[in-house]
């Protein structure tokens, strides 16, 4: 299960308080990725240029339907990605939006990252991500939707990673790889951990309809998982969502 290269940007963007900061953010960032780069320049001097203003940084799941607050001017090279990052400040709003060039083998994976910076203008403000503790809420109760989606099509029974994952989704320890900024508040790690979870879980009870059922239980189910990653999505920007500008 890894984490969206958006929310590792958005996790660590705020700790780029100075040049070094900045380099060591960028290592937290680029994950097991090649160095990333922002439209051909060096990752760390980005960051630390944007940490220094006055501002927030969110990232974002877009998907077709629900954007989440993505400025117009992004949503189509956002939805490509299914990720991006927006920061405002005093100056405007911008988006960066990853491009990713994978190369290697399926043993000895790789990947190049260039963000691209689309300027969103003044008048892009888009809704206010949740609080914490409405997104721990959400979850709770899409975690129940999910498992019971899960039992509906045995899916926990013949596939491992299904009853892994339901086994886990509670759990306070990071999965190996995560890498997160040891700064960071428990509150968030909490709801991040639940809300990847509950992507992977409904991820998986999408991909298999199990015993056979009717169309109309099919798309039922298909619409109650929806809402699970809706639930999930909107929980990731919560976890994410901080306060920029050096003190």
């Amino acid at each position: 299960m890894k984490l969206p290269r958006a929310v590792r940007l958005a996790l660590w963007l705020p700790t780029a308080t100075d040049l070094p900061a900045a380099r060591r953010a960028a290592l937290g960032v680029d994950g097991d990725d090649e160095p990333h780069t922002v439209d051909g320049e060096p990752l760390a001097a980005e960051l630390a240029r944007i940490a220094a203003e006055p501002g927030d940084v969110v990232a974002l799941l877009p998907t077709p339907g629900d954007v989440l607050g993505v400025p117009a001017a992004a949503s189509g090279a956002a939805l490509d990605a299914g990720e991006c990052v927006l920061v405002r400040t005093g100056a405007g709003a911008r988006v960066l939006v990853p491009e990713v060039h994978a190369f290697g083998s399926a043993l000895e994976p790789g990947a190049h990252v260039d963000w691209h910076v689309v300027p969103a203008g003044p008048e892009a403000v888009g809704p206010a991500p949740l609080s914490l503790g409405e997104a721990r809420a959400g979850l709770l109760e899409a975690m129940l939707t999910a498992t019971q989606a899960l039992a509906a099509i045995d899916v926990a029974r013949w596939r491992d990673e299904a009853a892994d994952l339901v086994r886990e989704a509670a759990s306070p320890h990071p999965p190996d790889g995560w890498d997160l900024p040891a700064e960071l508040d428990q509150r968030r790690v909490d709801v991040l951990l639940r809300a990847a979870r509950l992507l992977a879980i409904a991820e998986l009870a999408t991909s298999d309809d199990g015993a056979a059922i009717t169309s109309w239980q099919a798309d039922r189910r298909l619409g109650a998982l929806l809402d699970v990653r809706a639930a999930a999505r909107h929980a990731v920007a919560a976890a994410t969502a901080q306060r920029l500008g050096r003190v």
